[in-house]
């Protein structure tokens, strides 16, 4: 959920579900090559991810007007595992390369252990 004063989005169970029933319906496809495709009126159109400045990667779509973004963990995670993240759970990067989305790398985890594993990323997604 986006907050406009510290402008940033906030992990919630509802996105994470709002995107996995993308996933689910296949409105919204991850390739093989990395890249995830939305189904948008009659085609499939690429969306563009972007890099935060502490390195962590997110995707941001519309939908209705309101603007939706996630982890790219977190939504790999989901892709991968066919389930939501656990409410309350962070994705955490088991090698601490936050640019290894791989999902064998990738593992929920609560964010106060998250934090203690050396991450300083945390339930706030800043952009």
């Amino acid at each position: 959920m986006y907050d406009p004063e510290t402008k940033t989005f906030r992990n919630s169970a509802k996105n994470d579900v709002w995107f996995f029933e993308l996933l689910k319906k296949n409105l919204l496809v991850l390739r093989k090559d990395g890249s995830f495709w939305r189904f948008h009126n009659t085609k499939y159109i690429k969306l563009v991810t972007f890099c935060d400045k502490e390195g962590y990667w997110f995707l941001r779509t519309r939908f209705n007007g309101e603007r939706k973004a996630i982890s790219l963990s977190r939504l790999i995670w989901m892709a991968h595992h066919n389930k939501v993240v656990p409410e309350g759970m962070d994705v955490h990067h088991m090698d601490e390369n936050n640019q290894n989305n791989h999902p064998r790398n990738l593992q929920p985890e609560k964010p106060e252990n998250h934090r203690r594993n050396g991450s300083s990323y945390g339930s706030e997604e800043e952009f």
